[in-house]
């Protein structure tokens, strides 16, 4: 049996981030490459996604994410190609599946404990609770920009 704990944190990241993929699917072509809400609006979802490997790589793991580096990743960079929906919805998908193998690894009781990663970054300890609610706080922060961005055009958003 799966710990109730661990699947309220799992339900909250799926619903968010499947918003997130309900967005990628509604923006129109004419503005996946255009600068919108201060970045460029396909970089808004590559980071936001890319960005899950903070949070749920396993310590000492190699990247995933292969197709930009680091600074397009953090918006310090933006290379004149954008990626692709699909390549976005594929990086989704594999990031998903970081998420679902890092929850599989959390109970209750390790809520708790130290989170490396999130540790080094913040320069004080961090707990593994600390990282899946960071984890979710990101995404939902990410889709109501997103969100804000698709009503500035006149569309609905998703959330």
């Amino acid at each position: 049996m799966r710990d109730p704990v661990i699947e309220s944190f799992r339900a909250e990241f799926n619903r968010f981030h499947d918003l997130l993929l309900k967005q990628v699917e509604i923006f129109p072509d004419g503005l996946w490459n255009k600068k919108a809400g201060g970045y460029v609006v396909w970089q808004q979802f590559f980071h936001t996604f890319a960005c899950v490997e903070f949070f749920a790589l396993p310590e000492g793991a190699s990247s995933k994410q292969t197709l930009y580096p680091a600074d397009v990743v953090m918006f310090k960079q933006t290379p004149e190609k954008g990626p692709s929906k699909d390549e976005v919805r594929q990086l989704a998908a594999s990031m998903k599946d970081m998420v679902n193998a890092f929850l599989d690894g959390q109970s209750t009781a390790t809520l708790a404990d130290k989170h490396e990663v999130l540790s080094r970054y913040r320069n004080q300890h961090a707990t593994n609770q600390n990282a899946i609610v960071s984890l979710i706080r990101h995404a939902c922060y990410h889709l109501g920009c997103c969100d804000a961005i698709l009503r500035e055009h006149g569309l609905p958003g998703v959330h």
